[in-house]
């Protein structure tokens, strides 16, 4: 029960960041990366008014909430009117430099030493249904749980959550029906920020206060983007759009294929920005082009992934085994003899890690031996995610060079070696039938 409560309060954290994120997002449609860094001057305004001036923790919730409002409001100001007054699409990144200004004004202000801050409530745990716990991540739960339902009512039941969500299923028809755009993006992002300075004395304790933090927290906020995305995904499609993507199926348009890839161009650049593995990007972006696909008709879905998978299967998946050869380390292979000699080991363990499990997995299926046995040596082939692995391995030093070499000609063989032996198998099957 104890990891469980610690479960729920790294949870919680994730929670009321995320909550930062998703307000401007629901209310206008506007991603902001730069709430992460009002989330950390959130943590630096705790640290100065409890720890340096000795102040009451409320006088920091409501003096970090008051200023993290007014940063949002500048930012909004001057980082997002502008570019909607000109009618441009490059919103996200201007967010993205404001997230950058922000930290560099941190850094300037406070510097790069790491502060604590002690918890408002004490430090001392106790127990509560089997598991122990501190006082800050009971206060983290409940904030999560009534601050989650808070935002859920006001986006349900009042006129400014209502207006938010008609704002951003049809901006056009929530202007003529008289909603004011811009004060209501105003007061999404004030909202945000306000609720980002608020968080410092209770993530302040737990995360610390530091500048990186924010980094951190930008990854909770690509989480929300992808949680938000995969949101809009599975939401009615607006007639109009349903229309153009069924109009333009056969012909040289392809909307949806259009917009298929540019989600997964912009999943990437998002990831890649951040720092994090381009491959969870591309996953993401899979999962919500998939959740976008479900929204129409089947046989609709059915002739999109088909053009998708050709895409992938005759376009990119050659560049991708292309890359791999480049990075094939053949001279440190041939400097070591005794990777070289691995090789056969690899290929062995390839049949016992994911032939075996297969052959045990259809032991009781109608299929005969030789069909059981050419499924196993297809399962075996491993190039992909060895490639990935050992150039992971590589980049942290875990492996060397010449392993990792010998590790991916093994994968290379499995794919040329094995789905040979696996289609003889099956033929000679076929031809005692």
């Amino acid at each position: 029960m104890t990891i469980l409560w610690a479960g729920l309060a790294v949870g919680a954290i994730y929670t009321l960041v995320a909550l930062g994120y998703n307000i401007p997002l629901a209310q206008t449609g506007i991603f902001n990366f730069a709430q992460g860094q009002i989330v950390v001057f959130g943590t630096f305004f705790a640290w100065f008014v409890m720890g340096d001036l000795g102040w009451p923790w409320w006088v920091a919730i409501v003096g970090g909430a008051a200023a993290g409002g007014l940063i949002a409001a500048v930012e909004e100001l001057l980082a997002i009117r502008p570019v909607v007054a000109k009618g441009s699409h490059a919103l996200l990144v201007t967010t993205v430099g404001a997230a950058v200004i922000i930290e560099g004004v941190l850094l300037a202000t406070w510097g790069s030493t790491t502060r604590s801050v002690n918890f408002f409530a004490g430090n001392n745990g106790f127990s509560l249904l089997g598991g122990r716990l501190l006082p800050v991540d009971l206060w983290l739960i409940a904030a999560a749980v009534v601050i989650s339902f808070g935002l859920h009512a006001v986006s349900r039941y009042t006129l400014w959550g209502l207006a938010g969500r008609a704002a951003t299923d049809d901006m056009a028809a929530a202007v003529v029906r008289g909603v004011n755009v811009t004060r209501l993006r105003m007061s999404a992002f004030v909202l945000a920020g306000a609720l980002g300075g608020a968080l410092g004395p209770l993530i302040g304790p737990v995360a610390g206060i530091d500048v990186s933090t924010g980094i951190t927290l930008t990854i909770y906020g690509f989480v929300a983007l992808a949680l938000a995305g995969l949101w809009l995904a599975t939401r009615k499609r607006p007639p109009r759009l349903a229309r153009m993507v069924t109009a333009t199926l056969g012909t040289s348009v392809q909307l949806a294929v259009r917009m298929s890839m540019l989600i997964v161009v912009f999943m990437l650049w998002v990831a890649l920005g951040l720092g994090i593995d381009a491959l969870v990007g591309a996953f993401s972006a899979g999962i919500i082009v998939k959740a976008f696909l479900g929204t129409g008709e089947r046989a609709e879905a059915e002739i999109i992934e088909s053009k998708l998978e050709g895409i992938g299967f005759g376009f990119l998946v050659p560049f991708f085994f292309v890359m791999s050869g480049i990075k094939l380390d053949l001279k440190a292979l041939f400097a070591s003899p005794a990777d070289i000699a691995t090789i056969p080991l690899f290929l062995v363990l390839f049949l016992v890690v994911r032939g075996l499990p297969t052959l045990v997995l259809h032991r009781k299926d109608v299929l005969a031996k030789p069909a059981r046995a050419a499924l196993a040596l297809f399962a075996s082939t491993q190039l992909p995610m060895v490639v990935v692995i050992t150039s992971i391995g590589v980049q942290t030093n875990a492996i060397k060079a010449s392993t990792a070499a010998a590790i991916v000609t093994a994968g290379v063989l499995s794919v040329l070696i094995f789905p040979l032996i696996g289609l003889r198998l099956a033929s000679r099957e076929l031809a005692l039938e």
